[in-house]
């Protein structure tokens, strides 16, 4: 599963991928596992065969990290199923009331399919909210931490967030 991981931060998506099916068919009722290779599927442009893996790993484990759900809210966003993102977002708005998860990640996914909806004034009610939580939030930081093999998946991703006023960079006080 590590050595996934490490294909998968050095864009090496085949071998990332091949490490995650080897360690799902070695050890097929780990969770970890199954959500790392839908990671790895996420930011491989698959984000079909990632909601899958990530609803596996949530029926073989159901006290998932509450982080982790970013990986199924993200494929729901590339997949642009707004209303299963709005869904998940608030099992994540729940998990971050109860101190399980930060503030600012359900909004932030809230703001960006309310702009996917078209609802524009809402999304950017949410990305302020996001924002004062959390003012690192910018696009360029965005951009620098994106695995994305495809980069107009991660630009689909930047015109969303743009769209609900994510600014292009951090105030210098908070970088």
């Amino acid at each position: 599963m590590l050595l996934g991981r490490i294909h998968l931060i050095k864009k090496e998506y085949e071998k990332a991928i091949n490490e995650g099916k080897r360690y799902v068919t070695l050890n097929p009722n780990y969770d970890m596992g199954y959500t790392q290779l839908a990671r790895t599927m996420l930011y491989s442009g698959q984000f079909d065969e990632s909601i899958t893996l990530m609803k596996k790993a949530l029926r073989l484990n159901p006290k998932f990290p509450p982080m982790l759900l970013t990986v199924l809210v993200r494929s729901y966003l590339q997949s642009e199923r707004y209303e299963e993102v709005i869904e998940v977002a608030n099992q994540m708005a729940e998990h971050a009331r109860n101190g399980n998860l930060p503030s600012w990640v359900p909004l932030l996914a809230f703001a960006i399919a309310h702009q996917g909806l078209g609802r524009e004034e809402e999304a950017r009610a949410y990305m302020a909210e996001a924002l004062k939580k959390n003012p690192k939030l910018s696009l360029e930081s965005s951009k620098k931490r994106s695995l994305f093999k495809d980069p107009a998946h991660l630009q689909r991703r930047l015109n969303a967030a743009r769209k609900a006023g994510m600014p292009d960079k951090a105030p210098r006080s908070v970088q």
